[in-house]
């Protein structure tokens, strides 16, 4: 069994802590596309940077799985190749 959690990853600690915790669980971090974009559909000023931190964070820990999740839609499609390859 499996459990993958999503989460925009503003709360860098409190996520940090928890995969501590539960090494085993898989971390999805909601971005809806490069930063600009991203703080624009989310409504958070330093969500993408937030976010983004976490996601580097947590591979540092040597966490195997986590990644990006995004919901395409036409506000966001062209920034899917170049989120992908930061990832």
């Amino acid at each position: 069994d499996r459990i993958v959690i999503s989460t925009n990853g503003f709360f860098t600690e409190r996520i940090v802590d928890l995969c501590k915790e539960f090494p085993n669980v898989g971390i999805r971090i909601s971005i809806e596309g490069l930063e600009e974009t991203n703080n624009k559909i989310r409504g958070l000023e330093n969500g993408f940077q937030r976010g983004y931190t976490t996601l580097k964070k947590l591979r540092q820990m040597g966490m195997k799985d986590v990644g990006f999740g995004m919901t395409v839609q036409d506000a966001n499609c062209k920034d899917l190749v170049p989120l992908y390859k930061i990832s």
